[in-house]
C-alpha cells in the first residue's frame, strides 16, 4: 500500500508541470467528415484554434489582431455535443463521435482531433398533421405543398422550419388569428434512412374582421375623413383576417404621405369570440409642406449652381390625394457669368448664360376606381441652354402601379403612358430646328420584397 501511494505521488509530481502549463491550440483536425466541410465544422465548435503569429504580435502592443487562444479540455464536451445536433440537423441520425488531443511539451502546442463516423443521410419521407381539422380543402392543399414537394429530399432542419413557418404564414392569412405551432416529433427510420414527422399545430377559430376602428392625432388629423382611410386599406367588414393583407394596408396608408406613423393591431372582439377588430393608429403630419434647395455640381465640367422648391398638399381635394409642384433653375459655369450686363446681352445666341430651368407637377392618388391601384400623373417642362444647342421639352406621363399576390414571380406590375414634345435648336448649324413628338407606353414587371 506505500509502495502504491509513493508511486502515485511520483506521477502527480511529473504531471504537475503539464497540468499547470497552458498549451496554445494550434490546430481542430476532423477525421471521416466526409460529406461536411472542415471550415462548416469548425464554425460549430466553441474551440477555436489560435491565430497566426503575426496577428497575436499586433494585439500584443495595439488593440489590433487577436489573443493566442489556449487550449481547454472543458470545451469538449460542448464542441461534441454541437457537432451532433449540427449533423443531426442535415440528417445523419446516427453519426458517432470521438475525440482525441495531442501535448506538445516542448513547443507548449496541443491539437485537437475530432474523429466523425457519419453513416447514412436520412430523407423526409411523410407528414401527418394534428390539430388542422376543419380547415378549407384549399387552405389545406397549399400548406401541404411545401412538404410534398420536400418529399424524398435530404433532411434538413432548416428546410423543416421555413416550411412550419410558411404553414403557419398560410393559417394566418386564412383568418386563422392565433394559429401557433405546438411541437414537432420526428420518427427516424435507420433502415431505411427515412424521416417521418407529426406535426402538431393549434390553429384557433376562424376570425372575421368587424371593424376598422381609427385612432388617428397630429397636426392634420381633424383633416382626414375615417371613411377614407378604411377605404385605403381596403379590408371588408366580415372579410376572413389576413395578416398579409394588413401588411398591405399599412403600407398603402404610409404611400399616401398623409402619415408621420402608422400600424394596424388586431384586438379581439370583446362580445364574439369569431371577430376580430383591427386598430388603425396613426399620426398624421401637416398637410402642407414646402422645402427649398440649394443645387451645387459639376457637370460639363464646370461649377454650377441653382435654387429649388418643392411644394406639397397632401389629401389634395379628398381621396388622399398628393399635389406636388417642383420648379428648380442652375446656371452653368458661374463664374463666367457677366452679371452687370446680363439682362441687357440675355438672347437666345447669348452663351454667357447657361443652364437650365425645369417645372413639374405631379398628382398622387393611392386608391383608383374602387380597388387598390396607386396612380401617378405627372406634368413638365424644361429648358436647357448650351453653348452650342437648346432644347426645351414638356410632356405629361400617367402611371398605374397594380399590387399582385406577394409570393409569385412576379408581384409587381406597373404600366405608363408618355407624351411628350421636343424642341432642339442647333446655333452650329444655322440655328437649325428639330422638333419631334414622343408618345410611348410601357410595362414594368419585377419582384418587390416589401
Amino acid at each position: 500500500m506505500l509502495k502504491k501511494a509513493i508511486l502515485l505521488i511520483v506521477l502527480l509530481n511529473g504531471l504537475s508541470p503539464i497540468w499547470g502549463q497552458k498549451y496554445e491550440l494550434k490546430s481542430i483536425i476532423f477525421e471521416g467528415n466526409n460529406e461536411i466541410s472542415t471550415s462548416r465544422l469548425k464554425g460549430v465548435t466553441l474551440s477555436k484554434e489560435s491565430p497566426m503569429w503575426f496577428l497575436q504580435f499586433l494585439n500584443s502592443f495595439s488593440g489590433l489582431g487577436a489573443e493566442a487562444i489556449y487550449f481547454d479540455s472543458s470545451k469538449i464536451l460542448f464542441d461534441l455535443a454541437a457537432l451532433e445536433e449540427y449533423y443531426r440537423n442535415y440528417g445523419y441520425f446516427e453519426a458517432r463521435f470521438s475525440y482525441r488531443y495531442e501535448l506538445d511539451t516542448s513547443n507548449f502546442n496541443a491539437n485537437l482531433i475530432y474523429t466523425i463516423i457519419e453513416g447514412e443521410r436520412s430523407r423526409f419521407r411523410s407528414t401527418f398533421f394534428y390539430g388542422l381539422e376543419g380547415i378549407p380543402d384549399q387552405t389545406y392543399a397549399s400548406l401541404i405543398q411545401d412538404y410534398f414537394n420536400a418529399s424524398n429530399d435530404w433532411y434538413n432542419q432548416a428546410t423543416l422550419e421555413q416550411n412550419i413557418n410558411n404553414t403557419i404564414n398560410i393559417l394566418l392569412n386564412s383568418g386563422y388569428l392565433n394559429a401557433r405551432f405546438d411541437s414537432t416529433i420526428i420518427f427516424r427510420d435507420t433502415s431505411a434512412n427515412s424521416a417521418d414527422l407529426n406535426i402538431y399545430i393549434s390553429k384557433g377559430n376562424r376570425i372575421t374582421v368587424d371593424t376598422v376602428i381609427i385612432n388617428k392625432k397630429g397636426e392634420g388629423a381633424s383633416l382626414v375623413n375615417e371613411e377614407l382611410l378604411r377605404k385605403i386599406t381596403g379590408i371588408e367588414q366580415g372579410s376572413y383576417y389576413n395578416q398579409e393583407e394588413v401588411k398591405r394596408s399599412q403600407i398603402r396608408l404610409f404611400r399616401t404621405g398623409l402619415f408621420n406613423s402608422v400600424i394596424i393591431i388586431p384586438e379581439q372582439n370583446e362580445v364574439s369570440a369569431n371577430n376580430v377588430n383591427l386598430n388603425l393608429d396613426g399620426n398624421i403630419g401637416y398637410m402642407h409642406e414646402l422645402s427649398p434647395e440649394i443645387i451645387v455640381n459639376n457637370q460639363q465640367s464646370a461649377f454650377n449652381i441653382g435654387l429649388g422648391a418643392n411644394f406639397i398638399k397632401k389629401n389634395f381635394f379628398g381621396e388622399a390625394r398628393k399635389l406636388t409642384l417642383s420648379t428648380s433653375f442652375g446656371i452653368q459655369d458661374i463664374f463666367n457669368v457677366d452679371f452687370d450686363n446680363l439682362i441687357k446681352r440675355f438672347s437666345f445666341r447669348d452663351t454667357t448664360l447657361l443652364g437650365y430651368v425645369d417645372a413639374r407637377a405631379t398628382i398622387e392618388q393611392p386608391f383608383l376606381f374602387g380597388k387598390p391601384i396607386f396612380g401617378t400623373w405627372e406634368n413638365y417642362a424644361t429648358i436647357r441652354k448650351q453653348k452650342d444647342y437648346n432644347i426645351t421639352y414638356y410632356g405629361s406621363k400617367i402611371t398605374f402601379e397594380f399590387e399582385l399576390p406577394k409570393y409569385t414571380f412576379v408581384n409587381f406590375l406597373s404600366t405608363y403612358y408618355n407624351i411628350e414634345q421636343t424642341k432642339e435648336v442647333y446655333r452650329t448649324n444655322n440655328d437649325s430646328l428639330a422638333s419631334k413628338l414622343v408618345s410611348t407606353i410601357g410595362v414594368d414587371l419585377g419582384k418587390s420584397t416589401t
